[in-house]
């Protein structure tokens, strides 16, 4: 069963200030760093082409998934994604990003963030793309396999115990106890165009596949450097 995610401010002015303090090509960088807040050991990012089988087909095609084997999503991390003009990672000096501001940057690529952590499926949509109220949550523990559980189970497939690779993108990681998966479905030109006519900005650019992969290939050059600078995480 799904229900309004609770976004609790004014979405899309608020995004695109915090974006100009947040350039783009990060995406590596702050997912790493968040993973690392969340004592995670491995960490995987991958980009998935395919086309998924779901009614919304905003989240139906290719799509950056971000993947680690950390704590998860507690109260104060749902609180933190959903409260775009603040982060409560300021309050605890020693984590770098806590799935706090640095998780906004994903709006580079993606007009909507889905997430699957600890029994939920999340869903941040501050454009409203999937008319859904600014979101979603949905319990992953219901026993009825309503629409909202099998979109959930197609879109993470490749992270989940539903899918085929389990363990070998990211070992450790577990739906209902364990890490968190991201879902950035690329920026569609239908989507572009959409803001465009709205008269009030753009998140960000296009983002296609083609593109995708070009940032995937400087990411994979990076991440060797990148982990020098982490304690936690060992396994890109």
């Amino acid at each position: 069963m799904k229900r309004g995610a609770g976004l609790n401010f004014d979405p899309k002015a608020q995004l695109q200030h915090i974006l100009e303090d947040y350039p783009g090509g990060q995406l590596l960088s702050e997912a790493l760093q968040n993973a690392e807040d969340g004592g995670a050991s491995e960490f995987t990012l991958l980009l998935d082409m395919r086309e998924h089988d779901v009614a919304e087909c905003a989240l139906s095609g290719p799509a950056f998934m971000l993947i680690d084997n950390g704590t998860g999503f507690g109260d104060r991390e749902w609180r933190s994604l959903r409260a775009v003009h603040r982060s409560e990672k300021r309050s605890s000096p020693k984590e770098i990003g806590c799935f706090g501001m640095g998780s906004r940057s994903y709006f580079h690529y993606a007009d909507i963030i889905a997430v699957m952590s600890r029994g939920k499926y999340v869903g941040i949509d501050p454009l409203d793309v999937t008319a859904r109220d600014g979101g979603w949550e949905v319990d992953l523990t219901a026993a009825a396999a309503d629409d909202s559980l099998v979109e959930a189970r197609r879109l993470f497939a490749p992270a989940t115990h539903t899918g085929m690779v389990h363990g070998e993108l990211c070992e450790g990681f577990d739906e209902s106890g364990r890490g968190a998966a991201f879902r950035l479905p690329l920026r569609r030109a239908k989507d572009v165009e959409r803001e465009q006519l709205s008269g009030t900005g753009l998140l960000g650019p296009q983002i296609s596949p083609a593109q995708a992969e070009a940032l995937m290939a400087d990411w994979a050059d990076a991440a060797p450097r990148l982990l020098l600078f982490l304690s936690s995480v060992e396994t890109v």
